[in-house]
């Protein structure tokens, strides 16, 4: 009788995806554009992108621990969750009502003056020279 031998080869693990990575990467970006945003371009926008850029990357990052669960995995699901959460709270759920106030947008000034701390005068016509000027308004009793 003859043996007969045989080898068996063991083939390399299936391959996973780096989808936990490239979603924490994908929620960072939609940060980085934002701040990108405001402090390059001075643009003031809602920031739709961050939550929705936001919300891929933890659905990424949930496909990535149903795939291979680890501790570390879903701790940061969770953190990165409540953060996206968190974005989509401060962009629908804290809304404040529009200004319904007497002063509308390109109303004129009244006639009035003010002393700089140096003691010059301020007036509604020096609003009227082009320099950038910021007027904080303070309520006149507590």
């Amino acid at each position: 009788m003859e043996t007969q031998t045989s080898t068996v080869q063991q083939s390399a693990p299936a391959r996973r995806r780096p989808y936990f990575l490239l979603g924490t990467f994908i929620l960072f970006l939609g940060i980085i554009i934002y701040m990108v945003q405001v402090f390059g371009i001075k643009q003031l926008v809602v920031p739709w992108h961050v939550a929705i850029l936001g919300t891929i990357g933890v659905l990424l990052m949930l496909v990535s621990v149903v795939q291979r669960p680890g501790i570390l995995r879903i701790i940061g699901l969770v953190i990165f969750a409540a953060l996206v959460g968190f974005e989509w709270f401060l962009i629908l759920g804290s809304k404040l009502e529009p200004y319904a106030g007497p002063a509308k947008s390109g109303d004129k000034l009244p006639a009035f003056s003010a002393k700089f701390a140096d003691g010059s005068l301020f007036t509604e016509k020096s609003l009227e020279e082009g320099k950038d000027t910021i007027l904080v308004f303070n309520r006149g009793h507590w």
